[in-house]
């Protein structure tokens, strides 16, 4: 969305937003206090948000504003004194709130001054295009404002106002979206620099719960409450699961532009030496390739259907003739089509979205 962070000490260096914007709209937050949640599992992203309750000021300390219905822009030459009392303004709008308007109140109105403005649609049409097609229609996904302009202001503009006509309706512009020529183009790693916007769909890495849960699609396997993957119940020590532990290597912050979202050598691991990922690969009993490898006789189809439930495409020619060339090496048919199966749930193309 639009970023303000820069302006809290002193004004934007590059933007227009200035340091008394930045504390008008903390000014909707006078008493807001975080609270770390006491839980069995380490969640470093949750947190609890409550009001301080209201106190009085002791007399005695005529310049501590701790705690006070208002909030204070901190006077930088002087960090002991009071600082200036900051009135709830909308910077977006210039829409202000009286002294004194009860939280609930100033967050209740933020929030409709919020999805009331343009920036808004602008900022979930952005997010929504960088998450289909592959970049976003601004330079970066989470900066945008007045000051940036985006690489196609017609698509913009035209997404925005119809994405807001029809209520904020996400399945709404989701299919406007893939409606788009844009993203019926041909996907490539990525675009040349050389290249005008938008000429490709760019392959984007799946974050950690889309990969567990392709994971468990591609190996037939239904999620359980304790999620269930080489057939019995199986927690790691701590009391994560195996998605949780996936959310914790593969993820990612989603505003980072995706090209700098890499590999590491945890995730390797946790796709490679995963017990219950190994467990429900192998061919035993009531196993997904099990039945495949009973059902389907010839090596070549057998490949095919390995190649359609993990990639969603056939091999090609040279691959399906070096899988079944490898197939054919291994004694036990069972275990080669175990090492196959594994090694393209382990492909990098496996892990990307086309």
């Amino acid at each position: 969305g639009v970023q303000i962070q820069c302006a809290q000490c002193h004004d934007h260096p590059w933007d227009s937003w200035k340091r008394e914007q930045f504390h008008q709209l903390a000014a909707f937050f006078p008493r807001v206090a975080l609270q770390p949640v006491r839980s069995p599992l380490t969640r470093s992203f949750e947190v609890a948000v409550s009001d301080a309750p209201e106190r009085r000021r002791r007399p005695n300390n005529p310049d501590s504003n701790r705690a006070t219905p208002e909030h204070y822009m901190p006077d930088m030459d002087d960090p002991q004194a009071q600082g200036t009392r900051m009135q709830p303004k909308f910077f977006l709008t210039g829409a202000t709130l009286e002294y004194g308007t009860r939280d609930a109140d100033r967050r209740g109105q933020l929030a409709d001054w919020l999805t009331e403005s343009p920036w808004f649609a602008k900022a979930m049409v952005n997010r929504m295009w960088a998450e289909l097609v592959g970049e976003p229609l601004f330079d970066t996904i989470d900066d945008i404002g007045p000051e940036r302009e985006p690489k196609s202001p017609q698509a913009v503009e035209l997404l925005a106002t119809e994405f807001a006509e029809h209520d904020y309706d996400v399945k709404w512009l989701i299919r406007a979206i893939t409606a788009t020529q844009a993203y019926e183009r041909e996907c490539r790693p990525r675009r040349g620099p050389e290249e005008k916007p938008m000429t490709a769909n760019v392959a984007q890495r799946l974050r950690g719960d889309q990969l567990f849960s392709t994971i468990l699609t591609a190996l037939d396997v239904q999620e359980t409450r304790q999620t269930r993957l080489g057939g019995a119940a199986e927690r790691v020590p701590g009391g994560a699961t195996p998605r949780l532990m996936f959310n914790a290597a593969f993820g990612f912050d989603p505003s980072v532009d995706k090209e700098a979202v890499s590999a590491s050598i945890p995730q390797a691991l946790a796709l490679m030496n995963t017990p219950q990922i190994n467990s429900a690969i192998r061919a035993r009993p009531t196993s997904l390739l099990a039945k495949l490898v009973e059902e389907i006789s010839d090596d070549g189809q057998l490949v095919d259907e390995l190649y359609l439930r993990c990639l969603s495409r056939e091999p090609s020619d040279e691959e399906r003739s070096d899988a079944v060339a490898f197939c054919a090496s291994v004694n036990r048919r069972s275990e080669a089509f175990e090492d196959l199966l594994w090694a393209l749930l382990n492909s990098a193309e496996f892990a990307h979205r086309r």
